[in-house]
């Protein structure tokens, strides 16, 4: 299968943030496209609520011990966040489908 200049460059966007909604939109037809829009989506909310979720705990303790390891959790988290989404961009830039082990299991499970 071809993939396509511009098939890699929404694949690439749908792993920056929360832009992994144009691809979804824009490129309906295309299955490598949504795939990688799809399960980058996943990853980003992922990330959001387990550093959203961290930071309101973080909000309600005393600062000492726990809110340190709450901080480093949520760098923890930011970095898998970043070393997931650059994987997933080399993998659309070498035109593959590859499906990240979490990530994947949960976009098939609620059904992107």
């Amino acid at each position: 299968m071809r993939i396509s200049g511009g098939e890699r460059a929404l694949g690439v966007l749908g792993y920056l943030l929360f832009f992994f909604v144009i691809p979804l939109k824009v490129k309906r037809d295309s299955i490598f496209v949504q795939f990688h829009a799809r399960q980058g989506g996943v990853l980003f909310g992922l990330w959001a609520i387990l550093s959203l979720l961290f930071f309101i705990v973080l909000l309600f303790i005393d600062t000492g011990t726990v809110g340190t390891i709450l901080i480093g959790a949520i760098f923890l988290v930011t970095g898998l966040y970043l070393l997931m989404a650059l994987v997933g961009i080399f993998k659309v830039l070498l035109g593959e489908r590859y499906r990240m082990p979490v990530v994947a299991d949960i976009a098939l499970m609620m059904g992107l």
